[in-house]
């Protein structure tokens, strides 16, 4: 899981036993600015990205030792950072460093990257960066994050067995009571399907900030402005919910781990993060209790 508050990486097991962590604020190799996303490939290689700072990803084996990094897209190892990403900022450009990651069936590494205005408000651009396990760019996904009227950030995305995305887009320009979020489902060959507008009612989002498949092609979502996790079918029709569906805060908890049953019972506040097991367990990043919660799904 990452720990942005201490800038690290913990691992648990699935019943909340603490395993290992690694990383600390810093610059150099096995530190971060920013931690914001985490991904496993199947070898049991790690690849945390870091928003700030050197803007970069970090490969470690799965007992957290360092391996490499590499920065926006296009550098190659050792090169200078501002020099090599200039081609792909403007002047009135600012580059978001990868905000979230994960690892597609083909074994290719997939970060999300958003171009701001230099005030930081207005999303001029979204896109994916397709990596081999060593840096090496392969590709780009260009045609998401936007429409007639708005040019959306990538809070989170997802890739399941098949290669079908999900992501999480927020209208970054608009005030937060005004703008749009919702979900852009993109399956390779086939048109995008769009799933969802800005409120509070079944399939519709405040903050869509995680995302993730369950192994039957379930989507799910974690909403840290409605302080709810939401259950899609492949399709995007909801199926199920826990949590606060209106955007009450609820009290802080002081349990590190919870483990909850199918009930819908759970509070969250703020909940970031999300992934799902084989068996369909949810673990949930729930940020603003700074915990980690577990729904076993009946």
């Amino acid at each position: 899981m990452v720990d942005t508050g201490n800038e690290r990486i913990q691992r648990f097991s699935r019943d909340g036993i603490f395993l290992s962590s690694w990383g600390g604020p810093g610059p150099g190799p096995s530190q971060f600015t920013y931690i914001s996303g985490v991904a496993v490939d199947a070898t049991g290689d790690v690849y945390v990205t870091e928003t700030g700072g050197a803007k970069r990803v970090q490969r470690f084996t799965s007992a957290g030792s360092y391996r490499e990094a590499w920065a926006a897209p296009g550098i190659a190892h050792g090169t200078d950072f501002a020099m090599e990403v200039a081609p792909f900022v403007t002047a009135d450009m600012v580059l978001q460093g990868p905000k979230d990651v994960a690892v597609g069936p083909d074994g290719l590494i997939y970060t999300s990257w958003t171009h701001l205005s230099n005030g930081l408000i207005r999303v001029l651009s979204s896109w994916i960066c397709c990596q081999s396990p060593d840096g090496t760019v392969s590709g780009f996904i260009t045609a998401i994050a936007y429409d007639t009227l708005h040019t959306y950030e990538l809070a989170g995305f997802a890739i399941d067995r098949t290669g079908r995305m999900v992501f999480a887009e927020i209208d970054r320009y608009a005030m937060e009571d005004a703008g749009d979020s919702r979900l852009e489902i993109v399956d390779r060959g086939l048109p995008s399907l769009v799933v969802g507008r800005l409120g509070v009612e079944a399939d519709e989002f405040m903050r869509p900030t995680g995302v993730a498949f369950g192994r039957d092609g379930a989507i799910y979502v974690a909403d840290a402005g409605l302080n709810r996790v939401q259950k899609l079918n492949p399709d995007g029709r909801p199926l199920a919910s826990w949590g606060q569906p209106c955007g009450v805060p609820c009290v802080p908890r002081m349990d590190a781990f919870e483990a909850t049953a199918d009930n819908g019972q759970v509070e969250f506040s703020s909940p970031c993060g999300i992934a799902v097991d084989e068996v369909g367990t949810i673990f949930v990043a729930d940020t603003g209790n700074h915990r980690i919660v577990r729904i076993d799904q009946g």
